[in-house]
């Protein structure tokens, strides 16, 4: 319970850096997740952001399996 407002800084500066690095770095916007959770590009008419898409299924997958493994290991 006291870790609440450690973490949601944490996960405040990654959306910071995430969106700064969007605005910096020009081939990142295409895998963005503020991108794909906007849906800009659909509305404008370019169809799906699936790089955004498919880096957050990606990440997702990734953090599940971390969970799984991590809760594997304890002993209850």
């Amino acid at each position: 319970m006291k870790f609440r407002p450690l973490l949601l800084l944490f996960a405040l500066l990654a959306a910071g850096i995430l969106g700064l690095a969007e605005q910096f770095v020009a081939g990142l916007s295409r895998y963005s997740v503020i991108g794909a959770m906007s849906a800009e590009r659909y509305f404008r008419g370019g169809g799906l952001p699936w790089p955004g898409l498919l880096a957050s299924v990606a990440l997702s997958a990734a953090m599940l399996c971390g969970a799984a493994v991590n809760l594997a290991r304890r002993d209850f």
